[in-house]
């Protein structure tokens, strides 16, 4: 389980909160699933758990693996660290009717199209009514538990078919969330799911389609969906993206729901570290004997009836087995061993590699991780799939089971016994080369280019090549950085801004020069009342498009250090939006240290309870904007336009104004095609707004821009564009700032950043101090030339974002050896922030 501070957790567990000894029977036990991160949150996660009664363990301590096992192990473990437990109580009637009844009940069986295991009270239309009002109030629960913890910015993920109407309900709730929805187990109702079943059919067949996001672990999963809501929901317009594998389907107005193939896997290094332990493998040693079937198949949902006699029956056959087939030698051999208690991850591993054949046989199932588990370590070892496993699906797509190459072994029905025994016989002698015929197929490799390609009109091919070094050398930052806080030297932060060093292009020694010269300037101020820099190209390196520039966690440390020790008001201002592929959704930066202006600072995020726009953009100028955007959206779907598409920041949204890229850093866009895009943008303004009284289009190098002019008295804007120095104004008019007190800390790296610098210069004349990253000489003239101006000196250059950031580490470190007697608390919190 991960333990990353950025996600919000959704889990339907099961506990007892009040550690009553009584249990009712009938109620349904929790499971033991934790499920996967539901809400992206920059400072601490939650987890969201359904709490009902539960029985207490009797007499004596736990065993090793029920300590493994135990969910109040995991949350106690979670607790100490920066999860925290956000409970959803439920009825104990509704959890019964919710949990063993109509998930477990019906969803479960239904899904993995076993008609014969669901619940036969559900003939009743009486019964199924009652339960499914109680399966929908508790999701109602969990909706307005998560809406409420939501922030704008974030993206939520709903897991599995507990909790299928959730999606729909936090968008009733509040339209502009993104909701996600990801379905642990097969989508494969049989064939009259949405008829005999259709109180619950229909409404989860369309209460997927109302998030944003859906994820199924096979496409055959996928295309099963597809094909139900073309045949009971026909006014869906369903369209398929063959380059990346989407299925996009509009239903209701202002509403797409994105339809992907995400199969689950396992973290491989876990396995490994303990596959290859000594102890382990003496273990291994030790379990391998005479052949056996070795069964790991751990009761669960043992309060569902069909559950119960499905299990009960296993057992019956397995000990009838037992007692035909006997060992003369040996009394105590069993050719089964049936284990319904589980196994602690080291003793299970150690049965992988003592395993000879790996068997994963269900009749329909998720993913089966425990087939990938298999593999990984014991990759000498044989495996028998069924068809019915979405490992085998997945496997078999990429082309690890094809008639001229078998890597494993398939049993398309398992209930042929004859199918079964070849399958074993055909594993137990077949060549040890054929048995890692699976691990060999799969041989890494990577560039630092990627090339996406799409069909264009006439059978032409579009194509365009990214260039990612930045965004692979910012990984090996991170990698560096992960070292760094882990190793005992976390205190000594000039380590790490000597490994920044090694990654400077013109190397450590001009790194070295740099950091000293912008850190004297840095110390000069001292203490910064106020703190306003841009983000791309200052902080961080420019991407080859925006949706992959996410902050670095060394940069986000670094950052919030600075913020906390060096300055008092801080504040990231830019150009990109604040949300929808935004500012927000690219920080790592906890929540608190800065405030962040999107759109050049016309729309403002303090924090959740704290959020404003420039109040001056009229509703006719909006509308208008939302027109000049769609069409320029139907332009860049046709097929010479749509590779602008790819580039840079694309089409982006703000508020206030249109960015449409036109060329980027690799210069990989041919300029004649640049130049008709501008000519088609100017005759959609132009049509728009024929007089020039609402909208202005700014043509770059690298972006085309349509505005909307501002008139605003109070802030002494005439129908201007609206740029960062407004910005700046408008968080100084709302926060009532008094920018005329103490230094202030200007950094940028464009000339998008100049008015920003002009706009603190007027409030604050010789306390300003500037910091640019930039090697343009006009540029550094045009700065130096509007400090002069009024009368200030204090400016500084750097020729990347990592020498600004190595400054900004120093400078927090000479604070840190200032204050020796908390500066052992506050160093600590560099390895704490991330």
């Amino acid at each position: 389980m991960s333990v990353d501070k950025e996600n919000i957790w959704l889990a339907n567990l099961g506990i007892n909160p009040q550690g009553d000894d009584t249990y009712d029977e009938e109620l349904p036990r929790g499971t033991n699933s934790l499920g996967l991160p539901l809400i992206k949150q920059a400072r601490a996660g939650e987890i969201f758990h359904v709490l009902e009664e539960h029985q207490n363990k009797p007499d004596g301590s736990q065993t090793e693996i029920e300590r493994d096992m135990s969910l109040l192990s995991v949350l106690h473990d979670y607790n100490k660290t920066n999860y925290q437990l956000n409970p959803v109580f439920v009825n104990q009637d509704d959890y019964n009717a919710y949990y063993g009844g109509i998930s477990n009940g019906i969803l479960w069986p239904a899904l993995h199209n076993l008609p014969q295991y669901i619940v036969q009270d559900y003939d009743d239309p009486q019964v199924l009514d009652e339960h499914w009002c109680s399966y929908v109030r508790v999701n109602y629960q969990f909706a307005i538990n998560a809406a409420r913890n939501s922030r704008p910015q974030d993206f939520i993920w709903i897991h599995d078919y507990h909790l299928m109407l959730v999606g729909q309900m936090m968008r009733s709730l509040d339209s502009t969330l993104e909701v996600g929805f990801f379905l642990h187990i097969p989508f494969q109702p049989p064939e009259d799911f949405m008829t005999k079943y259709k109180t619950v059919g229909m409404p989860i067949l369309r209460a997927i389609l109302r998030f944003k996001k859906v994820g199924f672990q096979t496409d055959r999963d996928r295309r099963k969906y597809i094909a139900l809501v073309e045949q009971y929901i026909p006014r869906a317009r369903i369209q398929y993206e063959e380059t990346v594998d989407i299925f996009n389907i509009n239903y209701e107005a202002n509403s797409s729901c994105s339809l992907g193939v995400f199969p689950v896997s396992i973290k491989n290094e876990d396995f490994l570290s303990i596959a290859t332990n000594d102890q382990t493998k003496i273990l291994a040693i030790d379990i391998r004997k005479e052949d056996v079937l070795y069964q790991v198949a751990v009761t669960n949902r043992r309060t569902v009836d069909s559950y119960r006699k499905y299990q009960d029956t296993c057992l019956e056959m397995a000990d009838a087995i037992n007692k035909d087939i006997v060992c003369k030698d040996n009394e105590d051999w069993k050719p089964i061993i049936f284990d319904t208690d589980g196994l602690p991850r080291a003793k299970l591993i150690a049965h992988y590699l003592a395993m000879d054949i790996g068997v994963v046989t269900p009749s329909k199932d998720g993913m089966n991780l425990v087939a990938k588990e298999m593999l990984i370590c014991n990759p000498e070892a044989g495996l028998i799939l069924s068809s019915g496993a979405g490992t085998d699906v997945q496997l078999g797509n990429a082309g690890f089971y094809t008639e001229e190459s078998r890597c494993y072994h398939r049993i398309s029905d398992i209930a042929n016994v004859e199918e079964f025994a070849e399958a074993f016989y055909a594993a137990a002698m077949e060549e040890k080369e054929d048995k890692n015929s699976l691990e060999n197929s799969c041989k890494p490799a990577g560039t630092t280019h990627l090339t996406l390609q799409t069909d264009a009109e006439d059978g032409e091919v579009l194509s365009i090549k990214y260039d990612i070094h930045d965004e692979l050398s910012e990984l090996h930052k991170d990698l560096a950085f992960l070292q760094f806080i882990q190793s005992d030297d976390t205190h000594n932060v000039e380590s790490f801004v000597e490994t920044l060093s090694g990654f400077h292009p013109d190397g450590p020694a001009i790194f070295h020069e740099e950091v000293a010269r912008a850190v004297e300037l840095l110390n000069e101020g001292d203490h910064f009342q106020h703190f306003f820099t841009d983000r791309d190209g200052t902080l961080k390196s420019y991407s080859c498009s925006y949706p992959t520039s996410v902050q670095p966690a060394y940069s986000a440390v670094i950052q919030a250090q600075f913020a906390r020790k060096c300055a008092q008001v801080c504040a990231i201002v830019t150009t990109s939006p604040l949300v929808h592929i935004g500012i927000l959704n690219m920080l790592t930066l906890p929540e608190g240290y800065y405030a962040y202006g999107a759109s050049a600072g016309r729309e403002w995020y303090i924090n959740p309870a704290l959020q404003f726009k420039d109040d001056s953009l009229s509703d006719e100028d909006l509308n208008l904007l939302n027109l000049a955007f769609e069409k320029v959206e139907d332009l860049l779907a046709k097929p010479q336009f749509r590779n602008f598409t790819w580039i840079g920041s694309g089409l982006q949204k703000h508020y206030g104004h249109i960015t449409i890229a036109r060329q980027n850093q690799e210069k990989s866009m041919h300029r004649v095609l640049g130049n008709l895009l501008s000519a088609e943008v100017q005759k959609i303004v132009k049509e728009l707004d024929p007089d020039g009284s609402s909208l202005v289009l700014k043509d770059g190098e690298f972006e085309i821009k349509i505005y909307t002019r501002t008139f605003d008295s109070e802030m002494n804007i005439d129908g201007k564009i609206f740029n960062k120095g407004h910005g700046v104004r408008l968080l100084k008019k709302k926060l009532n700032l008094k920018m005329q007190i103490g230094n202030i800390l200007v950094c940028g790296d464009s000339e998008n950043d100049l008015p920003m610098l002009e706009e603190c210069l007027e409030e604050a004349k010789d306390r300003v101090y500037t910091l640019w990253v930039t090697r343009s000489k006009p540029l550094k003239e045009k700065v130096s030339k509007l400090c002069a101006q009024y009368g200030n000196s204090h400016v500084g250059f750097v020729s990347c974002p990592g020498v600004l950031l190595g400054a900004m580490a120093q400078a927090t470190v000479r604070v840190f050896n200032m204050r020796p007697i908390s500066g052992e608390e506050d160093t600590a919190a560099f390895e704490d922030e991330l």
